[in-house]
């Protein structure tokens, strides 16, 4: 019975972050406890393990497992660890192993090292050889390296943005490993495109970046293409590879492969003017912010002792100051726990739908405001700044925060607040 490793490395940094990250940013897991942790959760590494025990032949071995929150760049002392305790995970596991299924973000960074992905590849590779199998999953912000190419066998890529589509990309992967191990000779195109896209018009759902993924969820319903997909980079990860990149990967087709690659890339191309946010001058901003009469939002909340509480103040100018508080539904807190029965702690999910709560109370107060939004939480202020979470559950509500604001046409600014200064605190 063939078996297949898994394991897992995800961080996305921002390089123009001042504060580094380090290990303890990261939640480690080794065999069984990767399984666990992954278990119910809308994951890759759930997706793919969901495939691999469809396949009654195939025997999925969880080894390692470390993941952290968007942040800043990797001290590398940390990611040496991380590449320590990863390789004696590996090298555990090496002589018994068919393939191996590596979840990846794409977008990490370090202080010294600029391509820790393709780090860890090369390190797996020179551990299990040229003849085993090396399929990855990545998020669409991910940079694709050649180190990273000439280290794997295949990769499967997200197909949303927002973010919501984890566990099929999982999946998506572990189905092309399936095909390999059956005998498929994958071959891979990669096609950069020198364009850094921002804006709306990356929303796939209605944004024209959506046409690029369309077509390669077109080109993977074809029995000859094992995986397809358009990333666009991360442009807060300054490294030297980024770029935004058309991949297809086939089955021992290479022509077909290029010839898809290169389609999609140059349609990419052609739309890059439209993937761009509106920019003004700092001088034009300072005098348009000092024109415009906006409203203030502060929210907060609190969980403990297994309760969750929501607190709102919002401030239009020429209306009373408007505040609401309220217990979080005890079916919300049964939907985060759905998705993470082992956690202990739902204070960010609550930050982030307090975000949310303040729309959905004040619509009419607020819809087409420009609204500074104070909130005493960074990972929910970078999550909706960023319109994206790691975790399931929160990404979710993210979701939901930006279809509001989108929904009533606002306008808004996320800043964070010290908890002695959010006037929030006291309703929540």
């Amino acid at each position: 019975m063939p078996k297949i490793l898994v394991a897992e490395c995800k961080q996305e940094v921002s390089s123009f972050n001042p504060v580094e990250s380090d290990y303890d940013y990261f939640t480690i897991n080794y065999g069984a406890e990767l399984l666990a942790y992954h278990n119910g959760k809308e994951t890759e590494v759930r997706g793919a393990l969901d495939a691999f025990a469809a396949e009654s032949t195939m025997e999925a071995v969880p080894i390692y497992g470390a993941r952290a929150n968007s942040a800043g760049p990797l001290q590398q002392e940390s990611f040496e660890r991380i590449v320590a305790e990863f390789t004696h995970a590996l090298e555990s596991h090496a002589d018994s192993a068919d393939a191996l299924y590596f979840c990846l973000h794409g977008a990490m960074a370090c202080t010294e090292e600029m391509d820790p992905e393709g780090f860890l590849l090369e390190k797996a590779r020179s551990i299990l050889g040229p003849a085993v199998p090396i399929v990855l999953s990545l998020d669409l912000h991910g940079i694709l390296t050649e180190r990273m190419l000439n280290n794997s066998n295949g990769l499967a890529l997200y197909h949303t943005y927002p973010h919501v589509d984890f566990a099929d990309t999982g999946s998506r992967a572990a189905r092309l490993l399936i095909r390999v191990l059956q005998g498929a000779k994958p071959v891979v195109a990669r096609v950069k495109v020198p364009a850094l896209v921002r804006g709306d018009e990356l929303i796939t759902a209605t944004g024209i970046y959506g046409e690029s993924i369309r077509r390669a969820q077109a080109l993977e319903a074809q029995p000859r293409v094992l995986a397809a997909g358009m990333m666009i980079g991360n442009p807060f990860t300054d490294v030297p590879e980024l770029c935004s990149q058309a991949v297809v990967v086939t089955d021992d087709d290479e022509e077909l492969a290029e010839r898809e690659a290169l389609e999609i890339a140059d349609k990419f191309w052609q739309n890059r003017a439209k993937m761009q946010p509106h920019l003004v001058e700092m001088e034009e901003a300072v005098e348009e912010a000092k024109n415009t009469a906006g409203s203030v939002i502060f929210t907060d909340a609190a969980f403990e002792g297994g309760k969750g509480t929501i607190g709102v103040v919002v401030k239009r100018p020429g209306f009373p100051l408007a505040w609401t508080a309220c217990d979080c539904p005890g079916w919300v807190l049964a939907a985060f726990q759905e998705v993470d029965r082992r956690k202990e702690q739902y204070i960010g999910q609550l930050e982030l739908l307090a975000a949310v709560v303040a729309y959905t109370t004040f619509p009419d107060l607020l819809a087409g405001q420009h609204v500074i939004h104070w909130i005493d939480n960074e990972s929910a202020v970078y999550s909706l700044a960023k319109g994206y979470s790691g975790a399931a559950d929160s990404a979710r509500v993210v979701n939901l925060f930006h279809a509001c604001v989108a929904q009533l046409g606002v306008t808004p600014w996320l800043e964070y607040v010290g908890t002695d200064d959010n006037i929030a605190d006291l309703p929540s």
